[in-house]
């Protein structure tokens, strides 16, 4: 693949992530005092939005399988941009609720999912140099998101804010994505191997490697998912300054990048499985030390080094591990199918911590986020112990 490709891509990632994902948890405090919407209502539509997105990932999966992700991808952001345009101007519950659903329609089309699928499509086994380059630029979209969006909110509106972040998308991601996709080749037969004979996609579903995989990473991500959204909320009510709530949720991206730094300077000697390893514990200490910053706030600091590079990894590591333990073939339709649980819980895991904390307050949540984590750590040393 191009290293021009590569980077347009990586740019234009960058971009959506801040819009199409990270503007919710960014603006989640303003909409909740300007628009007198309940935080749980509005962690709902978050999660409404994420479950269409997961619902419509095997789809698109398809889409690049065959060969339109030069389209799609382009597209997709250009939907989600647009329907971002809109926000401003929904002044009811339902509404927003609807805009939201459409931009998680756009985002299986062009966020990570489908961008990584289209690179393993185009690249091969060489995937792993542009999937890291890609991962590593847009670890800092949180980075980019969170001060520029309350910034712009405190001193503007929120409308203003969403209004910058919305032409972000329109007229920088789409040309981006448009132009690192371009010159996609006819569909690339995946090499054939005498020892792997051809497997039919139901095949690979059966396989209880999948399933393994398709557990742990799907608790993985909602241990993340659930603390990045109410990380906010979380410091607020322990007392913490909200300038060091919003730094700390600043510097989760640059930490995603020092995870993927690390991974360029030592992959040689570290396989895929033994990283994924090293993720799982370390979100899973993460959860510890955030829960001990509340008697030592200097202990956050430790949370965020350990939540940001593990997390950062991760997005590297799934579709490597992925490809690996399960094969390349038809990769675009299992990784879909994969991400449907994957994004499910990504998408159930706000209102999910909404609904522990309403119930025994952030701490009980945190603890049930840890024993969840813990969990998928267990479901991935099985898929390690396994040949296929």
């Amino acid at each position: 693949m191009p290293t021009r490709s590569i980077w347009y891509l990586a740019f234009g990632e960058t971009l959506l992530w801040s819009s199409l994902y990270y503007l919710f948890p960014a603006l989640l405090l303003h909409w909740e005092a300007e628009q007198g919407w309940h935080r749980s209502e509005l962690t709902f539509v978050f999660t409404l939005s994420l479950l269409v997105s997961a619902i419509c990932a095997p789809l698109a999966g398809r889409l690049i399988d065959r060969g339109h992700g030069h389209w799609l991808l382009p597209a997709s952001a250009l939907s989600g941009g647009v329907t971002l345009c809109l926000l401003p101007f929904a002044d009811t519950l339902p509404l927003f609720t609807g805009l939201w659903i459409l931009i998680g329609l756009s985002g299986s089309g062009c966020l990570y999912e489908a961008c990584f699928a289209f690179v393993v499509r185009r690249s091969g086994p060489r995937a792993q140099r542009a999937i890291t380059h890609i991962s590593l630029v847009a670890g800092f979209a949180s980075t980019l998101c969170f001060p520029t969006a309350r910034g712009l909110a405190r001193t503007y509106s929120a409308d203003t804010a969403i209004w910058v972040f919305a032409g972000s998308v329109v007229f920088v991601a789409v040309p981006l994505l448009w132009n690192g996709t371009r010159g996609e080749p006819a569909v690339r037969v995946p090499p054939h191997h005498p020892d792997r004979p051809h497997v039919s996609i139901a095949d690979t579903l059966k396989r209880p490697t999948f399933w393994l995989l398709t557990l742990a990473f799907s608790l993985f991500v909602t241990n993340h998912v659930s603390i990045l959204n109410h990380l906010l909320p979380i410091l607020n009510e322990w007392g913490l300054p909200s300038e060091l709530g919003v730094l700390a949720v600043a510097m989760i991206g640059p930490m995603q990048v020092l995870g993927r730094l690390l991974w360029m300077a030592f992959d040689r000697h570290l396989g895929v499985g033994r990283v994924a390893l090293f993720c799982f514990v370390g979100i899973n200490l993460a959860t510890l030390f955030l829960l001990s910053s509340r008697s030592t706030s200097q202990l956050l600091a430790v949370f965020v080094v350990l939540q940001g590079s593990s997390y950062g990894l991760i997005s590297i590591v799934r579709p490597l591990l992925v490809r690996e333990k399960l094969g390349e073939e038809h990769f675009g339709a299992v990784n879909g199918a994969m991400a449907l649980p994957y994004l499910i819980c990504s998408a159930a895991a706000p209102t999910l911590t909404s609904l522990l904390w309403q119930w025994k307050g952030y701490e009980t949540a945190l603890w049930v986020l840890w024993s969840l984590s813990m969990t998928g750590l267990m479901f991935l040393g099985l898929s390690l112990l396994r040949r296929s």
